[in-house]
């Protein structure tokens, strides 16, 4: 199953932007990824590459007009996408896991940018923060530091990971509070954060308020007190995050693709270290035809 990679960088001392096309026949969109992004800093010597996009090929022959790179399978396209570069391009970089297919969307994919939009109901408040990829570790850890308590863990294996119609809840040993908790997600950071198949939630059950980050790699605070959501706003505005004027982000409204970094251990690996770590297997869910 070949890929499309687009990889966007810069040729700083020309000033100039440039996206180069790959095409990459294997299965593993991680691969395909990780590849293009290091033959595009060796052989055109791109800074900050970065992949912009990426598309299925249903076709898999081999595309005209390009040549071989070094490592088996992967091609690029002869011709490059190239123009004056300036500091007001678009800027921002996705977490790893998930990318944008190169595809017209609902929206132009300038349009995502890093902040935070509500979104309450009658008996509900929620915050949505977009986190830029370079800086997502880094502010993700932050805000979990500002949660009023961390006392539950949960963590969802969803349904797009191994192709199937049911996603697993899994729910961590009562004792994993607090640091433990953190510490768990940092020394698992392949597996969780950066695994587009996962989704992990934090639960402040005194509070009755959950902070979850979902397999889009959108983080989300859910709150039944309006005080709550003020406080965790205030502590976004601290981390430099601002209130955003459109909702835009990767959803199931705009087509993108899920992954797993190349390090990460396999679904059902995964499965079993949660369950030497004493965590338990407690629903179920169908999601065949969400």
């Amino acid at each position: 199953m070949p890929y499309y990679v687009y990889i966007e960088g810069q040729f700083k001392e020309d000033n100039e932007g440039c996206i180069a096309t790959y095409w990459y026949k294997n299965d593993s969109l991680a691969k395909a990824i990780r590849y293009a992004v290091e033959d595009a800093k060796s052989r055109l010597g791109l800074t900050e590459s970065r992949v912009d996009s990426v598309l299925f090929d249903e076709n898999e022959e081999l595309p005209e007009d390009t040549i071989l790179t070094e490592t088996e399978n992967l091609l690029i396209f002869t011709e490059l996408h190239i123009w004056e570069f300036s500091p007001d391009d678009h800027d921002f970089v996705f977490p790893v896991g998930i990318v944008p297919a190169n595809i017209k969307g609902p929206f132009e994919l300038e349009e995502i940018k890093e902040g935070y939009f509500k979104e309450n109901t009658e008996d509900q408040f929620s915050i949505n923060v977009v986190i830029d990829g370079r800086n997502f570790h880094e502010k993700v850890i932050k805000i979990f530091n500002t949660l009023p308590s961390k006392d539950g863990f949960e963590i969802d294996i969803k349904n797009h990971w191994n192709n199937k119609d049911i996603s697993e809840i899994w729910l961590a040993d009562p004792t994993f509070k607090n640091d433990k908790i953190l510490s768990y997600i940092f020394n698992n950071q392949d597996g969780l954060i950066n695994n587009g198949g996962i989704e992990i939630a934090i639960y402040c059950r005194k509070e009755k308020a959950t902070l979850r980050i979902t397999d889009h790699k959108i983080v989300n605070f859910y709150a039944g007190d309006m005080t709550l959501i003020d406080t965790f706003e205030e502590n976004l505005q601290k981390l430099g995050l601002s209130k955003l004027k459109k909702k835009r982000m990767l959803s199931r409204k705009y087509h993108h693709y899920h992954y797993c970094p190349l390090e990460s251990l396999s679904a059902d690996s995964f499965k079993q270290q949660l369950e030497s770590d004493n965590f338990k297997k407690v629903d179920e869910v169908n999601e065949k035809n969400t």
